[in-house]
């Protein structure tokens, strides 16, 4: 992963075969503390998305390439957990599967654009940011 940032805006790119949670994490750490997915464009491989349900994740996973329609989410640097990210996917049939992002393998390349701030961000214990 490749990324670069300016003027609050962060831009990453990531490569073909690259796991995308471990490079997510390691975003975590560098500049500003909390990181909002403006936009997302790119393919995954070895999706595992979740539907969260009384306390644990229904997990369902696809194994071929898809199209990366939409990420949302955020990189809090001081938060448990560090990271909360839903995607929308296409695959190849036409049909749409969306969740929370468990995993994920980059396919070809895909391309994140964060919006970046100082602000700094917790969890309560229920994980509901602590405003």
């Amino acid at each position: 992963m490749k990324f670069v940032e300016k003027d609050g805006v962060l831009v990453a790119r990531f490569d073909d075969g690259e796991n995308f949670i471990a490079g997510l994490k390691d975003l975590i750490e560098t500049g500003e503390p909390l990181k909002i997915i403006l936009s997302g464009l790119g393919m995954f491989r070895g999706v595992k998305l979740g539907y969260f349900e009384k306390g644990k994740y229904i997990e369902h996973l696809i194994p071929e390439p898809v199209e990366v329609l939409a990420l949302s989410g955020s990189l809090m640097k001081n938060a448990e957990p560090p990271y909360h990210i839903h995607a929308v996917v296409g695959l190849k049939s036409g049909e749409v599967k969306g969740g929370h992002l468990l995993e994920a393998e980059v396919w070809n390349t895909l391309e994140i654009f964060f919006l970046t701030s100082s602000l700094d961000l917790k969890r309560n214990e229920k994980k509901h940011i602590d405003i």
